[in-house]
């Protein structure tokens, strides 16, 4: 069906907004353009190129799914080029496509016979996936024109995000349950992830949460983070229903079909759904599933997990088995109470890989009181509220959520202070 197209340098999609530039890109000798657009060229544009410009009135997920198959294409909403991504593999093997600026669209005609340069690419893959990476908290500031009172601070969440990654963090995780993604518009959602895509750069990776109650909502906004450019997905089973195994599996089928690293998220807690070991070893046998956020709370699952699914990384979630879990071998940690201490977390992560026991627990045991608030149902105040006495900004949250209660601030106020007083105390540990 589009034969002709695959040996095109270049594929411009929405070319009405981008005439001159096509038009120059076109007419170079050695540059091959395509061009897709779901409407009408502008005037004048349907010359240029003599037959090099394709028009095309595909839907939008086609349209994705066709650009992300050919070498070059030049989006002109992003105002930047992507590379065609490598071929996704199995499991850990997997690589994401470059989500980079590498040239503005207006430069476009001095890309004949130029090779773009390559860039350092982030996939979410066993080597990256060892580290801590970050459920971020989201910042709220007070609007009456936004629903419950309170907007997304983009600006405030950016600085965040690059404040995680400069204390030593290995990533971010947006629009998780910390992220309050729940309570978020679809708008909201979105930009609170390109959000996090844009600040991190390639510095880093970003794991988007795809959460959803079914599989088709799941598997849209991991199209959408495919789409903005983001590393990896996170994904809970079926959220508000418990799904049976069928379903389950299905559903991590379709957030598949995106094409992005999967890490699947165990956390029966609040799903009411247990992905066991076995049935982690079927799921880890679908194309894109490459590890388990593992927030069961039972460190003994780390190893059966490792010895059914050789394959699925695992993740420690829960922050109060963070040290248990890296020394069964976890591979890295995806982490709540992190938002605090950031470069604290990422010193007793590389302390317990490293086999130092003794450092890392002398570290790890004034910290855990604070961790714990991490596997409670107040776990996304309190890590606000903790940030808030860090000196940081967590700030209020969105209902359903409320302030914490009397007691819980004061012992977490407790919890807080025997660790900060160690620090103090030991700043090498800092």
């Amino acid at each position: 069906m589009w034969g002709g197209v695959a040996d095109q340098d270049v594929i411009v999609v929405g070319a009405g907004v981008v005439v001159a530039p096509c038009a120059e890109a076109s007419s170079a000798p050695d540059l091959r353009v395509t061009v897709l657009d779901r409407a009408k060229l502008m005037p004048g544009t349907t010359a240029a190129g003599k037959g090099n410009i394709l028009l095309t009135d595909k839907e939008p997920a086609p349209e994705l799914a066709l650009v992300m198959a050919f070498p070059t294409t030049v989006a002109p909403a992003a105002g930047r080029v992507a590379r065609r991504p490598r071929t996704l593999a199995r499991r850990h093997d997997a690589a994401s496509m470059s989500r980079r600026p590498i040239a503005n669209l207006t430069g476009l005609g001095e890309l004949a016979g130029t090779p773009l340069e390559p860039e350092e690419e982030q996939a979410m893959t066993q080597e990256n996936l060892s580290g801590v990476i970050v459920a971020t908290a989201l910042p709220f500031a007070e609007d009456a024109n936004a629903p419950a009172g309170l907007r997304p601070d983009l600006d405030r969440y950016a600085e965040h995000c690059r404040w995680l990654i400069d204390n030593g963090c290995r990533g971010v995780g947006p629009n998780g349950s910390l992220g309050e993604y729940s309570s978020l518009t679809d708008e909201e959602r979105r930009a609170v992830a390109r959000t996090a895509i844009q600040t991190v750069g390639s510095d880093g990776v970003v794991v988007v949460g795809v959460h959803g109650a079914g599989a088709h909502q799941a598997r849209h906004w991991a199209e959408l983070a495919a789409e903005d450019g983001a590393d990896g997905v996170l994904c809970l089973p079926p959220t508000m229903y418990r799904a049976n195994k069928g379903e389950v599996i299905h559903h991590f089928e379709e957030v598949a079909k995106a094409g992005l690293p999967i890490m699947v998220y165990n956390n029966p807690i609040d799903t009411k759904v247990d992905l066991t070991p076995d049935l982690l070893a079927e799921i880890a046998q679908i194309d894109n599933v490459v590890a388990v956020k593992e927030f069961s709370g039972d460190v003994r699952r780390v190893l059966e997990i490792r010895e059914v699914a050789p394959g699925l990384n695992v993740v420690a979630g829960a922050d109060d088995v963070t040290l248990e879990s890296l020394l069964m071998g976890a591979s890295g940690w995806f982490a709540g109470f992190p938002n605090v201490f950031p470069a604290e977390s990422a010193l007793l992560y590389s302390l317990a890989k490293e086999g130092n026991l003794a450092r890392a627990r002398a570290l790890y045991e004034p910290l855990v009181a604070a961790f714990r608030w991490d596997s409670r149902t107040e776990f996304v105040q309190a890590i606000k509220y903790g940030m808030d006495m860090a000196g940081r900004y967590g700030g209020p949250c969105r209902p359903p959520r409320g302030p914490l209660a009397t007691a819980d601030r004061t012992r977490l106020e407790s919890d807080m202070r025997r660790a900060t007083e160690y620090l103090r105390a030991n700043p090498v540990a800092a």
